[in-house]
Order: C-alpha cells, then sequence, then structure tokens
C-alpha cells in the first residue's frame, strides 16, 4: 500500500483502495499455481461508492508470481466497474 501511495504522488495520479479483500485466504507462497488461483477466487470486493467514476486504473501489486491474485483482482474490477483499460504496475518478478 504504501508503494502505490508514493508511486501516485510521483505520477501525480489519485490514489485509493478500490478492493477489499472479502474472504480469509492463506498465503501464496506455499502454494501450486493451480492451489494459488483457487485460494483467491471470489475473495475480493469492490469497495461501492455511488459517486465513483473510474475509466483506468493503475494496479499496483509488490510481487508478481503466477499472477493469480492480479487476475482476479482484474476480473472483480471489470465485474463491478466500467472500465477502459487496467494498468498492472509490480515491483518485482518472482520465479517459482
Amino acid at each position: 500500500e504504501y508503494f502505490a501511495y508514493f508511486l501516485s504522488k510521483y505520477l501525480r495520479i489519485p490514489y485509493g483502495p478500490l478492493l477489499y479483500l472479502k474472504k480469509e485466504i492463506k498465503a501464496q507462497k506455499a502454494l501450486s499455481y493451480k492451489e494459488r488461483e483457487l485460494n483467491v477466487l471470489n475473495a475480493f470486493e469492490v469497495i461501492k461508492k455511488e459517486d465513483r467514476y473510474i475509466e483506468n486504473i493503475l494496479l499496483v501489486d509488490d510481487v508478481y508470481t503466477t499472477g493469480s491474485t492480479l487476475r482476479e483482482c482484474v476480473r472483480t474490477m471489470r465485474e463491478s466497474l466500467k472500465l477502459d483499460r487496467v494498468y498492472v504496475f509490480t515491483a518485482v518478478r518472482a520465479l517459482i
């Protein structure tokens, strides 16, 4: 979250949380590719704000390993928000 905050300041774009974790999930690092996908399935929900209009989003994550978490976040946002584009930025690309 700190990373996203400082990146938004540097890029001069609005910052704020759009998703929350609605169910408890296991730590991803100990799971296989398939287990990671199932672990985060339907785990997120968009924070509803009636006055919110968003065309484009920059989704920031600290570590990209399999992409399971990011894919689920993007899927959740696309179902709830009318988005033109979703951009993704990660600080680290990890290999499993």
